[in-house]
């Protein structure tokens, strides 16, 4: 595990997860994933909708539109008369602008994402996550309505199966089965459905006002764990349907109407989907903050304000929910007017080995000493608010200020006048730098002599580690 000394930001102990305890989530606990990071409900800062299994029950729905009926801000969009093809509308925006994932995996295209929705049965659903407007910019540009994720059921427990039929009005039928198996870190689910309705004509003019069809889908999915770390899951599905709306007859009869063939479509669906997933569980706990370090005099920074990226943004967005901070900015590629961030970097390296080789920190220099692989934050990429930014970007002169303990501040300085301080408290930090320390011995003391990026080699009679330092003293000299 390395360890690292932090010297430039105090907030980077939530950053870097510094003696962090690692939270166990109960099965009780809600806990979503389309934030992109398995985090509670009551945690996470990002509003999620959350529609679990048992609601989904209560509903009686049959598909994954029949849930989302009567729910605030979810409208369903028929979007064909004829075919009677469906779309999802989030906050008014049309369902095109909203990205549709099965567990995590997204669905492309606007006819996609059309038989996406068919391709679950409500009986397979374990929760649905949703996000809705701006808040959704972990998934790009793109959902600007929002982003629904379908989770479904995981093996878990006995074998088990189990058979379904509903029947109703107008030949309405839904068969359905399932089968689930798990063992030995192996888990198996099977689902199919057989599901058929016919075209529905109240006013006998020969043209439908709802669509008949037949529908059949299968789907599959693989989830091996292979140790706490490493989870493995493979899914498949195959779906296919034949709908007939508008004109009702046969083909040659529809074809001979000129009614009937000004409003006939009849749709032939055959989709099949293979997807496959790795997770791979993190250390928490790679990085270590073992001590703060005591400043006496401030420290020059170099301070750049820097426009985001998509890269930038994604990585900021991904480190605010680790956090629990709120993600107060969106970005978007066609928009010219792009939100920034600070990148803030060590520049005064004199001043600060001064200070960690200072009296007042003795004891931090003899833990480095004792301590392998320490590393020393030397940058940082930082969000702050917007007149934080400003404010930055108008000073001549940045220091790193350390006027109470544990607590590092940035002092802006203008014509030689000091005219803002920020908490360094106050940013999201989502990106930084390190360096590696060069020891010498100096009057019988062993000091550090530089700061150095880590691929970079320690000067002549300076060495990267302590003890091969003690190698080479002649205790004589002296």
């Amino acid at each position: 595990m390395k360890k690292l000394i932090l010297i430039l930001l105090a907030f980077s102990l939530v950053a870097l997860g510094a003696d962090e305890k690692k939270e166990v989530f109960q099965m009780e606990e809600v806990v979503v994933e389309t934030s992109k990071t398995k985090v509670k409900v009551k945690n996470n800062p990002v509003k999620v909708k959350v529609i679990d299994s048992k609601k989904i029950e209560k509903k009686g729905a049959t598909d994954v539109l029949e849930i989302f009926e009567s729910s605030l801000g979810i409208r369903v969009d028929n979007q064909c008369s004829i075919c009677n093809t469906s779309g999802v509308k989030l906050s008014g925006v049309p369902s095109r602008y909203t990205l549709l994932l099965i567990d995590g995996f997204p669905i492309y295209s606007s006819l996609g994402q059309i038989y996406g929705w068919m391709n679950i049965n409500a009986s397979n659903i374990e929760r649905i996550e949703i996000i809705k407007g701006s808040q959704s910019v972990l998934y790009g540009t793109d959902p600007i309505g929002g982003v629904i994720n379908i989770i479904t059921k995981k093996p878990h427990g006995d074998p088990h199966a189990q058979v379904s039929l509903e029947m109703g009005q107008n030949n309405y039928q839904l068969l359905t089965g399932s089968t689930s198996y798990a063992k030995n870190g192996l888990g198996i689910t099977l689902t199919g459905t057989h599901s058929k309705h016919d075209s529905l004509d109240r006013d006998n003019d020969g043209i439908s006002e709802y669509t008949g069809y037949v529908r059949k889908t299968l789907n599959a999915a693989v989830t091996y764990k292979l140790n706490d770390k490493l989870d493995f899951l493979t899914s498949f599905s195959v779906a296919q349907e034949q709908r007939q709306g508008g004109g009702l007859g046969s083909f040659i009869n529809v074809l001979s109407d000129k009614d009937k063939r000004a409003f006939a479509e009849s749709i032939l669906t055959q989709r099949f989907e293979a997807n496959g997933k790795v997770n791979y569980k993190l250390e928490t706990d790679r990085f270590q903050i073992t001590t703060l370090p005591v400043y006496q005099q401030k420290i020059r920074v170099a301070a750049n304000i820097v426009v985001f990226n998509n890269n930038t943004f994604n990585t900021y967005a991904h480190a605010a929910l680790q956090q629990n901070q709120k993600i107060s900015i969106t970005y978007m590629d066609s928009v010219a007017n792009k939100p920034a961030y600070a990148f803030l970097q060590i520049l005064d390296k004199v001043q600060l080995i001064k200070a960690l080789n200072a009296d007042y920190n003795q004891a931090v220099n003899t833990y480095l000493q004792n301590a392998k692989n320490n590393e020393i934050v030397t940058g940082v990429s930082a969000y702050f608010s917007t007149v934080d930014l400003s404010n930055i970007s108008r000073a001549d002169e940045v220091y790193l200020i350390n006027d109470k303990p544990k607590k590092y501040n940035l002092e802006l300085v203008k014509d030689g006048r000091s005219f803002a301080v920020i908490d360094m408290a106050n940013g999201v930090p989502f990106a930084y730098t390190t360096g590696s320390f060069c020891w010498k011995k100096e009057q019988g003391l062993i000091k550090i002599a530089n700061v150095t990026a880590k691929n970079e080699h320690c000067a002549k009679d300076t060495y990267r580690n302590v003890s091969r330092l003690n190698k080479r003293i002649n205790y004589f000299k002296y």
